[in-house]
C-alpha cells in the first residue's frame, strides 16, 4: 500500500496513463523515429535535384510554336523559355496547384497514420487494415475516374472536380470527428469511414490532372508539364515534412485541418481552370 493513495479519488486510479502526444511521436518504441539529420538530408537532396533539373534542361536553344493558328517560331534560351512560358501558361499553373495542394498533406498523414491512431488508443491492426484497405479505395476510385472520362470527351476537368469535391466532404466530416473522438471513441468507426473515402477520392483525381496538365503543356512538350506539376508536389511535400520535424505536435493537432484546407484550394485552382480544345 502507497503511502498518500487513500485521498486519490478512484476515477483517477482507474484511468490509464497516457503519455503526451509530442512523446509519443518521439518515444513510442513501437515507431522509432528517425534521426532528423536524414530527414534535412533527403529533403536537401530533393531540392537540389529538382533546381539541378530547371537550370540544366534544356541545354540547347530550343525553338518553341508560340500560336496554335500561326505556325511561327522564335529562339529562346532555355532559361527564358521556361521562365516566360511558366508564367505565361496560368492554366498549367492552376493544374499543378491543385495537383501539389490535394497530395502534399494527405500522404504524409497517410503515411503516419499508426502514429495519429496510436495516439487515439486504436489498436495496431486499425491502421494496417486501414492502409490497405485505402489502396484497394484508391485504385477502384481512380479505374472508375478514369472508364468515365474516357466515356464522356472532355469530361476531365468536371470528374476532377468531382472527386476533389467529395474528397473534401469526407475530409471535413473526419475532421469534426477527430474534434470529438477523444471524449467519445464510439466515434471510431466514423473517423475510420471517412478517411477510407477522404484520401482515395482525393488520390482518384490524379490521372485527370495529368492529363489535363499534358493538355494545357503548351509550349512545353508534356512530359516536361507533367513533371514540373509533379516538382511541385514533391517540394512542397518536403517542406511540411521538415515543418512536422520541427513542429511535431503539429502532427496530431494541426495537420488533419491543414489537410483539409489544401484540399478546397485545390478544388478551388480547379475550378479556376479554362478549358481548351485538346490540341494533342
Amino acid at each position: 500500500k502507497v503511502s498518500g493513495m487513500e485521498s486519490t479519488p478512484k476515477s483517477l486510479l482507474d484511468t490509464p496513463l497516457r503519455v503526451p502526444i509530442c512523446n509519443q511521436l518521439y518515444f513510442n518504441a513501437s515507431y522509432p523515429t528517425p534521426p532528423l539529420h536524414r530527414l534535412f538530408a533527403g529533403f536537401t537532396a530533393n531540392i537540389i535535384c529538382t533546381l539541378l533539373v530547371m537550370v540544366f534542361f534544356p541545354q540547347e536553344s530550343s525553338s518553341s510554336e508560340l500560336s496554335y493558328s500561326v505556325n511561327r517560331q522564335q529562339l529562346l534560351p532555355s532559361k527564358s523559355f521556361m521562365t516566360n512560358a511558366s508564367f505565361d501558361n496560368v492554366g498549367l499553373l492552376y493544374i499543378a496547384l491543385s495537383y501539389a495542394l490535394s497530395n502534399a498533406f494527405s500522404w504524409p498523414w497517410y503515411q503516419m497514420i499508426d502514429v495519429t491512431y496510436s495516439s487515439m488508443d486504436f489498436p495496431q491492426s486499425i491502421g494496417v487494415d486501414c492502409r490497405f484497405w485505402m489502396i484497394v479505395h484508391t485504385c477502384s476510385l481512380t479505374l472508375s475516374a478514369c472508364w468515365f472520362a474516357d466515356q464522356f470527351t472532355g469530361s476531365n476537368k468536371l470528374i476532377g472536380l468531382t472527386c476533389l469535391l467529395l474528397g473534401s466532404v469526407c475530409t471535413l466530416w473526419f475532421v469534426s470527428v477527430m474534434r470529438r473522438i477523444r471524449r467519445n471513441l464510439d466515434l471510431m468507426m466514423h473517423l475510420i469511414v471517412a478517411v477510407l473515402f477522404a484520401f482515395p477520392l482525393s488520390w482518384s483525381a490524379n490521372s485527370l490532372l495529368y492529363e489535363l496538365a499534358a493538355d494545357h503543356a503548351h509550349p512545353f512538350p508534356e512530359n516536361v508539364a507533367v513533371s514540373l506539376v509533379e516538382s511541385l508536389r514533391i517540394i512542397l511535400e518536403s517542406c511540411l515534412y521538415v515543418l512536422l520535424a520541427i513542429f511535431p505536435e503539429l502532427h496530431i493537432d494541426w495537420l488533419h485541418v491543414f489537410t483539409l484546407v489544401a484540399g478546397l484550394m485545390g478544388f478551388i485552382f480547379l475550378l479556376l481552370l479554362k478549358e481548351i480544345p485538346c490540341n494533342r
